[in-house]
């Protein structure tokens, strides 16, 4: 078999599916650990081989692709994710993100503010976790940690403290930086949502409420991860009860939400980052006492923002855009979704749908539970939001009053679809709803295309996550909630596809990520934070993620990139799957393009130029012989019944595909490529 490597791995949709998603072997495994545990946090390596756990006394390594826990670590009673507030209702505040991770580093953060960074070390059996370097005790407690996307650094967010920042390679503290200020204490500056968000050269972290505890004097800082050190803003953003914040993909623009008071605008230009102002009106703020059911709360594209509001019963604009391109502060513009609080909100993979996601709290309905928004003219402002459809049922609550089930996340977006969820729906026995939405970019009509609810059992759900090529859904069913299996759903045609099991039973209140989806793999967390009987279980499903386009190709003579597409299925005892490409170079009369299809287990996040083209796929490469296309498109056969593919192709297998070929006449490197496509197989 082919070896992983340690690259970096993201998936990227670059298109609508076509063909349907299924659930292959549901159930891999589920096991027990630590029955005074609390669990809080899970992630999975870019390279989908490893998931990570984290429970209030230990971390997990679990193997993907057995289910099996190689690995699992003991932490003091001290070293935990959750602190006790009797103010609070649970009496139990927990940390925001407890534990990141990248193919072969590990960190994770308690509120006891010790720090501790792993190396995933696969020379033993079973593959186990390595301390790199003594954990490291910040001043106050750890609320929140992330990693850079290059995966160099690792930042820990301290309570009325500093934020850490850590050598990933090494587990060294490279140094602190100034805290924006307090995250733990009264109800009034409880339940901030991601209070950091980084660029490989830029932090931004925000505060609810000053170093001090005075609500609503939280700072707005930029700091250089270059230099270590804080950036000087002139003008100053102004002190507030800042709750989220989200940086633009391209990693310039940075939007900032607040418990009352507008959002706030920061460009993050290189070398002299600068605040643009408020763009927003003052209905970006939600009632405090209600802002534990908020979710995402502010999101942003390249070049649109959207922030939502959370007040129950508000009548004014509870969904704000903003023009973020063109150098300027542009003019919000505002909406008001006939619903009750706000609770999520997402934009589709290129930025040209706004999703919103709200909640009702009575029977009776206050009006469509999501809103499908057009953003796709941001140029011109007054086409911001354009509302397309208001599709949904208005009684899916994304809260429970009868039991503090709090949806961590109730909503997801691809290319083309969505998911929502909500845990109690009045009808016909309180069960939870889970909608697939058509977001009406190929079909030009937006809507539902299948609302789920379970008429048989009493189902509330926790959660929704979609697998990186984005065909498949899940629905993850609360802890509480009989029988434990999760409901698993067609992107595409929205129907559902089966349940898995997603752990034990128990009563979740502070979990942070309960799942976490690759293209071969489910991975759920779970057990019962109650402190009369705390458990931590995990379990790994086998999924199914249909053949998906990923990577960008680059123009050949024709004007046109090449594209690699498929047919058939990666069955392996069917043996039909073959790769077409189309828009070749031109074709001289009578004469051909030599093609090469190459394939490898690994592939980059970031590719590395060969001649004309981009290459994703790592080491180790496998390289078939080259054949002549003479037609455009031209199919090309792949045999898996040939010894090389049995040599280096087995069942389960997540395998990434990219196709060279000869330019003609010939360009500065005289060889182009293809994208991508990864195929998952089975038997």
């Amino acid at each position: 078999m082919l070896r992983h490597s340690t690259a970096l791995v993201i998936a990227a949709f670059v298109a609508a599916p076509t063909a349907s998603a299924q659930i292959v072997e549901p159930l891999v495994n589920a096991t027990l650990l630590h029955n005074d545990a609390d669990f809080h946090d899970l992630a999975v390596t870019p390279d989908g081989r490893w998931g990570v756990a984290r429970s209030s006394s230990s971390v997990a390594l679990i193997e993907m692709k057995t289910g099996t826990v190689s690995s699992s670590i003991t932490y003091f009673p001290t070293e935990s994710t959750f602190i006790p507030n009797p103010t609070s209702t649970p009496p139990l505040r927990a940390m925001n993100r407890s534990i990141q991770a990248t193919n072969t580093r590990v960190l994770t953060a308690s509120v006891n503010g010790k720090v501790r960074i792993y190396g995933i070390n696969e020379s033993t059996t079973p593959a186990s976790l390595d301390l790199l370097a003594p954990a490291s005790t910040g001043t106050g407690n750890a609320f929140d940690c992330i990693l850079t996307p290059d995966g160099s650094k690792g930042l820990v967010v301290h309570d009325a403290g500093p934020t850490e920042v850590f050598d990933m390679s090494t587990g060294a503290l490279l140094g602190t930086l100034t805290g924006s200020g307090k995250y733990f204490g009264p109800s009034s500056v409880l339940n901030p949502l991601d209070v950091i968000d980084v660029t490989d050269d830029y932090a931004v972290t925000i505060a609810p409420a000053s170093t001090g505890g005075t609500a609503g004097a939280g700072s707005i800082l930029v700091h250089d991860l270059n230099t270590l050190s804080t950036v000087t803003l002139s003008p100053a953003p102004p002190t507030g009860a800042y709750h989220d914040l989200d940086i633009s993909p391209n990693g310039l623009e940075v939007l900032v939400a607040a418990n009352s008071g507008p959002m706030q605008h920061l460009r993050l230009t290189s070398g002299a980052p600068v605040y643009l102002g408020s763009p927003g009106s003052s209905g970006s703020a939600f009632n405090l006492a209600q802002s534990i059911w908020v979710q995402e709360m502010v999101q942003a594209t390249d070049s649109v923002g959207m922030v939502i509001d959370a007040r129950f019963g508000f009548s004014g604009p509870n969904v704000q855009f903003v023009q973020l391109n063109g150098g300027t502060v542009s003019a919000a513009q505002s909406h008001h979704v006939a619903s009750a609080e706000m609770h999520d909100c997402a934009f589709n993979t290129d930025g040209t749908r706004a999703i919103v996601h709200g909640s009702s709290l009575t029977p009776s309905g206050y009006g469509p539970a999501v809103q499908i928004f057009d953003t796709s003219a941001p140029a011109a402002v007054l086409a911001l939001g354009s509302p397309l459809a208001s599709p949904g049922h208005g009684y899916m609550a994304t809260f429970d009053t009868s039991s503090p089930i709090l949806m961590p996340n109730s909503l997801e977006a691809t290319f083309d679809r969505a998911i929502a969820a909500g845990n109690t729906d009045p009808s016909p026995n309180g069960s939870g709803r889970v909608i697939v939405y058509d977001l009406g970019i190929a079909s030009g009509t937006p809507g539902i295309l299948n609302a789920f609810i379970d008429s048989t059992n009493f189902l509330r759900y926790y959660e929704v996550a979609v697998t990186p090529g984005g065909n498949m859904g899940v629905a993850r069913i609360a802890m509480g909630a009989t029988p434990s299996k999760s409901p698993h759903f067609d992107m595409v045609s929205g129907s559902f596809v089966g349940a898995a099991e997603s752990s034990a039973p128990g009563s979740s209140f502070e979990s942070r990520n309960t799942v976490a989806l690759t293209d071969a793999r489910a991975l759920f967390g779970g057990g019962d934070d109650l402190p009369a009987a705390p458990f931590t279980q995990y379990a790994v499903n086998k999924v199914f993620e249909l053949p998906y386009s990923f990577g960008t190709a680059n123009a050949n003579s024709s004007g046109l990139p090449a594209t690699l597409s498929y047919t058939g299925t990666p069955d392996i005892s069917t043996n039909n799957f073959d790769f077409v490409i189309s828009d070749l170079p031109p074709i001289p009369f009578g004469g051909s393009v030599p093609v090469t299809l190459f394939y490898s287990l690994n592939r980059f996040e970031t590719p590395y130029l060969v001649a004309d083209g981009n290459m994703y796929l790592a080491p180790t490469v496998v390289r078939l012989a080259t054949v002549n296309a003479t037609s455009d498109p031209f199919t090309i056969s792949f045999d898996l019944s040939a010894p090389l593919q049995q040599a280096n192709i087995a069942a389960d297998d997540v395998v990434h595909f990219q196709v060279f070929y000869r330019d003609n006449p010939v360009t500065t490197g005289g060889t182009n490529i293809t994208q991508g496509i990864t195929a998952h197989f089975h038997q």
